[in-house]
């Protein structure tokens, strides 16, 4: 299993807001301002404050 390095991993403020993935290959931008996690499904827009 190859480990995610930092040049591999979104900024931890437009991480999931559910699962908390950064790893890029994982989140999917659908639209110009959604991105959907495939970890767990969650779309969420990137940057935005999660409660």
């Amino acid at each position: 299993m190859q480990m995610a390095t930092d040049d591999n991993l979104v900024d931890p403020s437009d991480a999931c807001p559910l699962c908390s993935e950064r790893r890029v290959d994982l989140l999917v931008w659908i639209d110009d301002d959604h991105v959907e996690c495939t970890m767990c499904g969650t779309v969420y827009q990137p940057g935005s404050p999660h409660a």
